[in-house]
């Protein structure tokens, strides 16, 4: 998750990854530690979550809450030097586009995402040819969260194979009074989701189920 200082709403990747942690599906969040406005770092701190330093961290994290956040400065210091360069060069670079196919797990599902319309195809064969497991859909501003389907439903991959998914995301995005930067709102709003004390939004959990019944596929093809 990579945000810029044009950044105008706030950051729901925390909220979409604790959902699926929810329903049951183990989860780990790469973010820079960083908390720039509208950043994902800054929300999980007003959740009160600790980032793992170690893998043994992470793993303790995911046995006891089936989520666990492990910042890109601890386990690829290099990728996020030259990710940092953004805020001084005031663009990205190819390492943003490359760490969306990237993670520290041996095996499991990389939920990707794009911006630009353009990303979506060299995206796919990227993840083909790596023989990926992936989620890749256009999300919005940085945050990994596909809000509506426009042109561009979401693609689904296990181990470089093209899967379906389940339907389409909602027609349009729905509406929220979150700013970006305020991080303890978007923590608010976030538990008031996952207690049901506030409507989760449809697109949420649309992705939430593709991305269960695309771990559930990867599980299945596991068992001898």
């Amino acid at each position: 998750h990579c945000a810029g200082s044009a950044r105008k709403q706030a950051s729901l990747a925390p909220l979409l990854a604790l959902a699926v942690a929810e329903s049951g599906t183990r989860v780990l969040l790469s973010t820079p530690s960083a908390t720039g406005r509208g950043s994902s770092a800054g929300v999980l701190r007003a959740l009160g979550l600790r980032p793992a330093d170690r893998a043994e961290e992470v793993a303790a994290q995911l046995d006891a809450h089936r989520l666990a956040w492990w910042p890109l400065e601890s386990w690829a210091p290099p990728l996020a030097r030259l990710m940092a360069l953004r805020a001084a060069l005031g663009f990205r670079n190819t390492a943003h586009s490359l760490v969306r196919l990237l993670s520290p797990l041996v095996d499991g599902i990389v939920v990707a995402h794009y911006t630009h319309p353009a990303y979506r195809a060299s995206l796919a064969a990227a993840a083909e040819q790596l023989r990926l497991s992936a989620w890749i859909g256009r999300g919005t501003e940085g945050d990994p969260v596909q809000w509506a389907a426009e042109a561009h439903p979401p693609i689904g991959l296990l181990r470089g194979t093209p899967l379906p998914l389940l339907g389409e995301p909602p027609a349009a995005r729905e509406a929220t009074t979150l700013i970006a930067g305020d991080d303890a709102a978007t923590a608010r709003y976030t538990q008031a989701v996952l207690e049901g004390r506030a409507p989760r939004p449809a697109a949420i959990a649309h992705q939430v189920s593709s991305l269960r019944a695309l771990a559930q596929a990867a599980l299945a093809e596991e068992v001898p």
